[in-house]
């Protein structure tokens, strides 16, 4: 007896699927390539793509490598393979022969892509990365010479790279406050590279089809899954939203390749979305093994990345062994080292309290600390929530927390005892903020490119740094804590450190405590920064504050804003240090010897004058 079951209608059949994307995608790369052909200024003497210039990028590459880049390079050589990709292309595009050769056609695309790729590293984008999966993809369909279960693996492939795609692109953007708000599309149509001035006019004189359109952005990337759901009822019309909307930002944000690039990947939704009957009821045959295979392995990757930054979590709660813990009277248990000189004679040297940056951990003070503790007490911490430290206190947090915190563990360690307080950045503030929590014991100060509390007023290149950690800190640590901090890049400074230092510094930056610990401390101090007016409070004790030159010729507002500290001392002094970053005058090791003679001195100085 026949099912009275409604059979779904077929969308597309394998063979047309193939031929669909191989052409739409092999069109992008057409387009590519005549643009590069016709744009030969960028890669000439002064553009951005000077091959000599470009090439010390691949400096680092075996020689046999470079020595290849070098030919591609050759302009000459560039113009013929863009040549021989526009015929490619254009073949594969107006040809409806299904014969072998397109195979070739679809291979010569896809490898070009890639030899290319160094000689144009400026100008490209998602669209050329989007087009070279599929064009890949459809070289190993039809060089299976017709295999069903390789040609459904491929289209499997494509189809699921493009709702990844879409699907993490609107996550992504989810936790911002400015597409939560409604303020992203406006801020984005009055950038010179992605804006358009009238568009940007109309958005402003209505906000709220401004907001509806930016939440229909997140609706339509976050729900794009949903072209699975009940064998692709909704698929259409998910797939012509989604091709709408990159129509639009073609003719407003120019991103031209996108249309053709995300438009290949549609014939393999709409082959992969229907059901396993055809619209007769005979079965498609279709292998459906790759989204299972994929799923599993997503499975087991999730649990080896949950239970990676489980062992993490516990390695950086261990620390190295070498510190000891104090409990503060807020409730916060910090973790510390105290070093004391070896010579007797020094014990009763000034102890040097180092307080860190915004997400950073005593151990980017290990390159000065040993610089130092052969002559002085060095005393290294982190605060609540960083490295082994745990962040306990009922109350909420304000930087005034880190400040007790800071002086209860000063008094407890170093009991009647002077110190000089070393902060950098965000540390440097805070130890502006403990001079009058340690009366009579702080006898000095040393700020390292510290932070004021009008920068974010002052400086329009703070502000906006400001809103850009202010998204990142939203993301990382949920991130994190779902197991992706593998995925996190290991940061340039890191090899600044010594080898014994770098793997507990790596994986505390890729733990989400010290994120989450970033993230409390940045929302304090924007908070009181914002609130910030007046002048700096009288500092009655001598003050060295050493700038990374970087810092001031990057945004001159900053050598003005260190002034006002310096002249909040009647002891204050500015030493600039030329050609060195802001991070670099802590953790790199040549910046950091310096900052260590000239802290040195200082405190030698304060000793002499029997400051101490």
């Amino acid at each position: 007896m026949p099912s009275m079951r409604k059979i779904p209608k077929s969308f597309a059949s394998r063979r047309q699927a193939i031929s669909l994307t191989e052409r739409a995608s092999a069109f992008t790369h057409l387009v590519s390539s005549l643009e590069i052909l016709t744009t030969e200024e960028d890669r000439a003497a002064g553009g951005f793509n000077d091959w000599r210039v470009v090439r010390d990028h691949y400096a680092h590459f075996p020689a046999p490598v470079r020595k290849g880049l070098d030919a591609l390079g050759n302009p000459a050589v560039t113009r013929v393979l863009h040549v021989g990709r526009v015929a490619a292309a254009a073949s594969l595009v107006a040809s409806k022969s299904q014969g072998r050769w397109r195979a070739c056609a679809d291979a010569y695309l896809a490898l070009s892509s890639v030899a290319l790729h160094p000689r144009h590293m400026y100008g490209t984008d998602g669209s050329d990365q989007l087009s070279l999966l599929v064009q890949f993809s459809m070289t190993v369909a039809r060089a299976g010479r017709g295999n069903p279960r390789l040609a459904d693996a491929c289209l499997w492939f494509v189809a699921l790279q493009s709702t990844l795609s879409y699907a993490v692109s609107g996550l992504v953007k989810l936790p911002g406050p400015d597409w939560r708000s409604g303020r992203a599309l406006p801020g984005i149509m009055r950038t010179q590279n992605y804006g358009d001035r009238d568009v940007y006019g109309l958005l402003r004189k209505y906000p709220q089809a401004a907001k509806v359109l930016t939440h229909g952005v997140l609706a339509l990337e976050c729900g794009f899954p949903l072209v699975y759901y009940r064998q692709g009822r909704y698929a259409p019309a998910l797939l012509a939203a989604a091709g709408a909307f990159h129509v639009v930002n073609t003719r407003v944000m120019g991103l031209g390749r996108f249309l053709p690039a995300f438009l290949s990947t549609y014939p393999a939704v709409l082959y992969t979305v229907q059901g396993p009957e055809g619209r007769n009821g005979s079965a498609l045959a279709r292998g459906d093994n790759t989204p299972r295979l994929a799923g599993g392995l997503l499975g087991a990757t999730a649990l080896a990345a949950v239970g990676s930054q489980w062992l993490r979590r516990r390695r950086v709660l261990a620390g190295d062994g070498s510190e000891r813990c104090f409990t503060a009277p807020s409730g916060n248990r910090l973790a510390y080292r105290l070093t004391e000189p070896l010579q007797e004679s020094n014990a009763a040297r000034p102890v040097l309290v180092c307080l860190t940056g915004l997400m950073a951990t005593n151990a980017r003070w290990t390159n000065i600390r040993r610089d130092l503790e052969g002559d002085f007490p060095v005393l290294t911490y982190d605060r609540a929530g960083y490295g082994s430290s745990s962040y306990h206190q009922a109350d909420p947090y304000t930087l005034r927390s880190s400040v007790d915190d800071l002086a209860s563990l000063v008094r407890a360690v170093c009991p009647g005892r002077p110190v000089v307080l070393v902060g950098h950045s965000l540390g440097g503030y805070l130890a502006l903020r403990s001079l009058r929590a340690l009366p009579g014991q702080a006898a000095g100060v040393v700020l390292l490119d510290p932070s004021h509390p009008g920068e974010l007023h002052r400086s329009a290149a703070q502000a906006n740094g400001a809103r850009r950690l202010a998204g990142r800190f939203l993301t990382m640590p949920t991130s994190l804590r779902c197991g992706l901090g593998a995925l996190l890049p290991e940061p340039g400074w890191l090899s600044w450190l010594p080898p014994d230092a770098r793997r507990r510094v790596l994986d505390q930056y890729r733990d989400a405590g010290l994120w989450q610990t970033a993230l409390r401390e940045w929302k304090a101090t924007h908070a009181e920064f914002l609130n910030h007016d007046g002048p700096l409070p009288e500092v009655s004790v001598p003050l060295l504050l050493i700038a990374a030159g970087n810092t001031h010729r990057a945004d001159g507002v900053n050598a003005g804003l260190h002034q006002e500290i310096v002249d909040s001392s009647p002891q204050g002094a500015l030493l600039v240090l030329d050609g060195v970053g802001h991070g670099e005058l802590v953790t790199g090791p040549e910046p950091a010897r310096r900052v260590a003679r000239h802290v040195a001195a200082f405190t030698t100085s304060l000793e002499s004058e029997g400051a101490v």
